[in-house]
């Protein structure tokens, strides 16, 4: 559920949400659809794929977005590649590792009300991304949705250079 919202506007917008026992994190649905594009009814589920990012968060990938897309591919077994015994230190098995890593969330929009419920896999947990009854940090900025436990989120934004996030900042609002 959503608790308390920390900043945002039309485009950037980071929300206080929780992990249930369950895996589930209620979302504002309208918000994660737009920056997903899912096409979603009140009542419908519909599978992403997420995975992790280099701080450990996971993003949520758009269904159209071309590594979704090949990643199902991989999903439905069609690799055309034979891979030998010996092949351990390839690029390619370092590829299909991580391909194989994503995971898949489902996304229910609720009959009621404005949410949608993000359910993750017990994989989620099992792998001490997150905890359940843990908060987490809802990031969307554009296409992009990423979930961060709190503490790491705390971590990542904290500010030593104000110099330095001045001049980013210029840069990215001014494009």
């Amino acid at each position: 559920m959503v608790r308390k919202h920390l900043r945002g506007n039309n485009s950037v917008d980071a929300a206080l949400v929780w992990i249930d026992d369950q895996r589930r994190i209620d979302v504002d649905r309208e918000r994660v659809s737009a920056a997903l594009n899912l096409k979603i009814d009140a009542g419908e589920t519909v599978r992403v794929w997420a995975l992790s990012g280099a701080d450990n968060q996971l993003q949520l990938l758009p269904p159209e977005s071309d590594l979704s897309k090949l990643r199902s591919r991989l999903e439905g077994g069609s690799s055309k590649k034979d891979i030998s015994w010996e092949a351990g230190g390839d690029s390619d098995v370092a590829t299909y590792r991580q391909l194989v890593g994503f995971f898949s969330v489902a996304c229910h929009a609720r009959k009621t009300g404005n949410r949608l419920r993000l359910t993750l896999p017990s994989d989620v947990v099992d792998l001490a991304y997150f905890k359940p009854g843990e908060p987490l940090i809802l990031f969307c900025v554009g296409e992009l949705v990423e979930l961060w436990p709190q503490e790491r989120w705390r971590q990542v934004i904290a500010n030593r250079d104000l110099r330095g996030l001045t001049r980013r900042a210029r840069r990215v609002l001014q494009r």
